[in-house]
């Protein structure tokens, strides 16, 4: 939210219009309703600086109605001063009073002076631009009051101007130059350029009126130097704000640059990785796998060489065994032999 009213106080409304509307959707998310009306609120004066007043309408309205479903009389009251805003500004006065003292009448009831005290000089407008100029006066005495008590100099010296261009409009020149000399010098001692260049033309207009064309002349002409000196300063700021506009852009180019850059060389990196897992992961197969057969092998050959061992050692108890029945077999032969010689020998006796 804060970044989105530093670019709105910057004048960047579109980057400030950017940040509200995303701030606005997070929020739309979670359903915090407060965050919502608050960003709608943001959103629609955007929209009003940048004279999409319709969409500027639909976002204060949806605000509105948050508002008033959590109850919140700050919100509800500023919202009705914006909408009223909006529907002065496109002409439709009585929409914009009903707005207005609508606005007023919340502001009355948290007794918030300083909304107060704008609605009472959007109300004197209101009736001013209606040239109901009685009226006028008295909301912006009102206004000034409010302004003096919290010694707000610059509402001051707007409410001179203004209580000053209301006696003037109203042919009472003497209240008018009176009014007019107040803000002149209060503005100018505060710098507030734009209000004293409202007294210069105010004047101008005031000492045309009762016949003083050389001071009404010496009044406008202060009124076209400050005009001209205003307009190169907000040029001058135009065109600082669409080079550091370019410079921001810039910079978020090359950071989308960077980052691209950047994800490409994780991409290559994962790819990298992945394809060192999977040659590690083959070694380890291949490497178990070796394994495995040696150990396949191992018992393998040992099985053999148990067998080739009761091989042999059956193959010398069968050799023990013919041995053996050899040495019977000799040894009966023997017997056999002396036997028949013996029986030979009787027989010649």
């Amino acid at each position: 939210m804060n970044t989105g009213a530093i670019y709105y106080f910057q004048g960047k409304y579109t980057k400030s219009l950017e940040n509200f509307l995303g701030t606005l959707k997070m929020f739309e998310e979670i359903d915090y309703k407060k965050g919502m009306a608050d960003a709608n609120l943001n959103v629609g004066s955007n929209y009003r600086i940048l004279l999409k007043v319709n969409k500027a309408l639909e976002h204060y309205n949806n605000a509105l109605k948050l508002y008033k479903e959590i109850d919140d009389k700050i919100g509800i009251s500023t919202t009705y001063m914006s909408i009223g805003v909006i529907h002065t500004d496109k002409g439709d006065l009585q929409k914009g009073l009903e707005n207005q003292l609508a606005a007023l009448k919340l502001k009355k009831e948290i007794n918030h002076k300083q909304g107060i005290a704008e609605c009472e000089a959007n109300i004197g407008s209101i009736y001013w631009k209606q040239k109901n100029y009685e009226k006028a006066l008295e909301n912006y005495s009102a206004a000034l009051k409010l302004y003096q008590e919290m010694e707000d100099q610059q509402g001051v010296a707007f409410c001179y101007t203004y209580l000053g261009g209301i006696y003037s409009d109203n042919n009472n020149k003497t209240m008018a130059l009176e009014y007019l000399n107040k803000g002149l010098l209060l503005a100018e001692k505060i710098g507030v350029t734009d209000l004293v260049k409202e007294a210069y033309l105010r004047l101008a207009k005031t000492y045309a009126m009762a016949n003083d064309y050389k001071t009404a002349y010496e009044y406008h002409q202060k009124y076209t130097v400050t005009k001209d000196t205003l307009y190169s300063q907000e040029s001058t700021k135009k065109i600082a704000e669409m080079e550091a506009r370019y410079q921001n852009e810039k910079k978020e180019q090359e950071l989308k640059l960077i980052k691209t850059e950047q994800e490409k060389e994780r991409e290559v990196a994962q790819q990298k990785n992945k394809f060192q897992q999977i040659v590690i992961g083959s070694v380890i197969l291949v490497l178990l796998l070796v394994i495995i057969f040696a150990v396949f092998v191992s018992r393998s050959l040992k099985t053999t060489r148990r067998q080739k061992d009761i091989i042999e050692q059956k193959q010398m108890e069968i050799l023990d065994s013919i041995h053996y029945a050899k040495k019977i077999q000799t040894a009966l032969m023997t017997n056999e032999k002396y036997i028949d010689s013996t029986l030979n020998k009787l027989h010649k006796k």
